[in-house]
């Protein structure tokens, strides 16, 4: 006999196999091949203990197989386990299937040996070869837990083993066994994690502790998907609200120690989209970008999407890769998605302001950008009362009412809606009445624009010998009642003034004239 000393337990030598196959008479005295049995073998001290024919793929009858004895040595060894090899190295599961010839070696310790039993605590054991079963541990050694022996408990979350139900030690796999010990299952309360991509790809709800921190269950690696880029999970979701601006609204990112799952929970993933705007030979503003990133199933969330600028075009509307007009204020983007500017040719309207004379005259629309504003003119007006003196496309209301931007044969040319303005002038015409200027700068005509006054610092007053200049009036009208100031009236029409003298008295009989006070 050979004996081996691992850890405490002493191992029996291995003997031969048996494998058996039989045929039976059948009851018509043919011949039938009867199911296969493969013979179990078990050894104790290097001797055939006892053995069994196993049905294929049926397991060992326990209850059939009496305990060895271990005679002939000290009472201190007891017997620990069968196992299947011949140094005590693999324990033998006795849930193990049969499905071939198999030798147990009987294992014996020097020393006490410890019943291990096991108590759910109301869950399930597993199945089959990973079930935990009660068995027998030498002093100090550890408890046996098959791979994958987890016990399950419905809405429970498995927590470990401990040596006791509620409170107690846990139990590990190198916890050392110095007593007969019943081995508890400990269960957490269990809470579903679910997670929802919005039709991006599916990924399995998970089963978490009660309580436990979202940040440490999120899957990994990260979603992801060529339509969409993930930003980050969400514990929040706010489909659809009133403006297009405010769709989707994702609140409480998943951080690190943050949010616990304290009920069955779903956490959102926040896809972003970016959406690119081709300008198709336009361009922006400097203060606006080519690409704009947005939450998906959002529209463009800006105040406005400016529109590019293109010379001698209007821009018509924005046109997706398959063609459809997209309006980026309202569309709900799904995906990352380019975006064309559409163009067609820019056309512009006249309008002629015939400032209360003549006319009228257009308005010109369809304007093609570009024409030369000259050749779009009227005649040039004609009035009774001013005399025209060219197109100008600003007016300045004044006062003094002014015109800029003259319209010429070479300039300017249509880029935008334009009003082209008619200035007109009015002659002012100073009867002296017999009177004089006495310096050559002054002139008899002032010619100014209509309804201006006559822009001069002042008007000075003319000489007459022997009378007293008065004041100017309108002809004809001579009266005191009619006086003009020249300087601050605002003269409508060609006017006639009439200087109004008062004769000088000289001392004698002669009394006023023209003008008399």
């Amino acid at each position: 006999m050979k004996r081996f000393k691992l850890n405490g337990i002493l191992a029996v030598a291995l003997v031969s196999v048996i494998v058996g196959f039989s045929f039976v008479a059948c009851g018509n005295g043919g011949g039938g091949l009867r199911a296969v049995h493969h013979t179990v073998t078990f050894m104790n001290d290097g001797e055939i203990w006892d053995s069994q024919q196993v049905p294929a793929g049926q397991q060992v009858d326990w209850d059939a197989l009496y305990d060895p004895t271990y005679e002939d040595h000290d009472d201190a060894y007891n017997f620990v386990a069968w196992s299947s090899d011949d140094e005590a190295l693999d324990r033998f599961h006795p849930n193990t299937p049969i499905n071939a010839a198999e030798t147990l070696y009987a294992n014996w310790f020097y020393g006490d040996v410890w019943a291990v039993t096991f108590n759910f605590n109301t869950g399930e054991n597993a199945t089959g070869v990973n079930a935990v079963v009660p068995h027998n541990v030498p002093d100090g050694g550890y408890v046996w837990f098959p791979a994958n022996s987890n016990p399950t408990r419905t809405g429970y979350l498995f927590a470990g083993w401990y040596d006791d139900q509620e409170a107690g030690t846990e139990i590990t796999a190198t916890t050392p066994i110095n007593a007969d010990t019943v081995v508890w299952a400990r269960w957490d309360a269990a809470r579903i994690l679910s997670f929802e991509l919005f039709g991006l790809g599916v990924i399995a709800a998970v089963t978490v502790p009660d309580g436990a921190y979202v940040y440490d269950h999120l899957p990994y690696p990260a979603p992801s998907h060529a339509d969409a880029n993930f930003y980050n999970w969400f514990a929040n979701h706010v489909p659809n609200q009133a403006s297009y601006h405010e769709r989707n609204t994702f609140t409480g990112m998943i951080e690190e120690a943050t949010q616990t799952v304290d009920e069955n929970m779903t956490i959102y993933a926040r896809w972003d989209v970016t959406v690119t705007f081709d300008f198709a030979g336009g361009s922006y503003e400097s203060d606006y970008y080519e690409e704009v990133v947005i939450v998906r199933n959002n529209a463009v969330a800006m105040a406005r999407v400016p529109a590019p600028v293109n010379e001698g075009y209007h821009l018509y509307g924005w046109r997706n890769a398959a063609g459809a007009p997209v309006d980026p204020l309202t569309f709900m983007f799904m995906a990352h998605t380019t975006l064309y500017a559409v163009w067609e040719g820019q056309e512009h309207s006249a309008t002629f302001n015939f400032m209360n004379l003549g006319g009228p005259y257009g308005p010109l629309n369809n304007v093609a950008h570009g024409t030369l504003l000259y050749s779009l003119l009227p005649a040039a007006p004609y009035s009774d009362y001013a005399d025209f003196a060219g197109w100008f496309t600003n007016h300045i209301p004044g006062p003094p009412i002014n015109f800029t931007g003259q319209v010429t044969s070479t300039s300017p040319y249509v880029t935008a809606d334009v009003t082209v303005f008619v200035r007109w002038d009015v002659d002012v015409t100073f009867d002296l009445a017999g009177g004089e200027y006495n310096d050559s700068e002054y002139y008899v005509v002032r010619t100014i624009i209509r309804n201006n006054s006559v822009l001069l610092a002042n008007v000075p007053d003319p000489t007459k010998y022997g009378y007293t200049f008065s004041h100017w009036a309108i002809s004809p009208y001579y009266e005191y009642e009619d006086r003009v100031n020249p300087t601050s009236y605002a003269f409508a029409a060609h006017t006639t003034l009439v200087a109004q003298w008062n004769e000088e008295y000289d001392g004698g009989e002669n009394g006023y004239e023209n003008g008399d006070d």
